[in-house]
């Protein structure tokens, strides 16, 4: 059954209703969701704002607003990309109640994994330029839109290029917009092979030589020019989380295409 099939990749049962409703018979205003599922509009409207932000539908420019459901291949592409977030997300808190409880514990130490979480700003931001100085081999980057102009502007951009002229391999998924553009020329020009994502608005994290990682919880994109910035990060030492991140990463990386494409596309 779709619904159920849905709802195992983490729908609520509302929520897979209503993207099957518009799959099936196409756009439909709030009104007409929320006749045809027995609901009140404003009922209708959150769960469509829901859906949106999952990426799995959208909304029509012209009036009346008409919603229609994404295609269905990329819509279980956001969500697994959204339920990754989550994990590591989750990920993140229990590495840090672990350090909490093991301060506790009166058990005989336990030999762990370096993880640690990372909090405020400068201090991901400077975690993040540490890592692509050390690198040898290679190094993988997803970032969302949104961010990357503001990492150019801290030189981070120059970090992953300067890796580049040390033959660190370097690649960087992200969604090419006019936003983006001029910094995604710049980092093809560094020779960073990046490629374009559309609409991609999730994971955000990097991983070095397969063995480093750090993964982005949390970053206030609404101050960008104040000191007391909300930013967040789980930064570990891992080989075994590392290859996980690295396997997410190649798996987008085959449904992407070359930056360069859109980057001639513009011009």
């Amino acid at each position: 059954m779709p619904l159920e099939t849905l709802k195992d990749f983490g729908l609520k049962e509302k929520e897979a209703r209503f993207y099957l409703v518009l799959l099936k018979h196409g756009p439909k205003t709030v009104g007409q969701l929320a006749k045809e599922l027995g609901t009140y509009r404003e009922d209708a409207y959150r769960t469509l704002i829901t859906l949106s932000r999952k990426g799995l539908v959208e909304e029509s420019i012209s009036k009346p607003i008409r919603y229609s459901a994404t295609d269905p291949e990329k819509a279980l592409d956001m969500i697994t990309i959204s339920q990754a977030h989550e994990l590591h997300r989750m990920e993140a808190y229990k590495q840090e109640a672990l350090g909490i409880l093991k301060g506790l514990s009166s058990l005989e130490e336990t030999t762990y994994e370096t993880c640690n979480v990372v909090r405020g700003r400068d201090e991901v931001l400077s975690g993040v330029s540490k890592l692509a100085h050390t690198a040898t081999e290679s190094i993988v980057l997803a970032i969302i839109p949104d961010i990357i102009p503001f990492v150019a502007r801290r030189g981070i951009i120059d970090d992953y290029v300067a890796a580049v002229q040390k033959s660190v391999s370097v690649r960087c998924i992200t969604e090419v917009t006019s936003y983006t553009l001029n910094t995604v020329r710049q980092m093809t020009e560094g020779g960073i092979e990046v490629h374009h994502y559309d609409r991609y608005d999730s994971l955000v994290f990097t991983v070095v030589d397969s063995q480093e990682s750090m993964v982005a919880i949390d970053f206030d994109l609404h101050k960008p020019q104040s000191k007391n910035v909300r930013a967040t990060a789980f930064w570990c030492n891992s080989a075994n989380y590392a290859k996980r991140l690295v396997n997410t990463f190649n798996d987008i990386w085959r449904r992407s295409v070359p930056a360069q494409e859109c980057i001639h596309a513009s011009e």
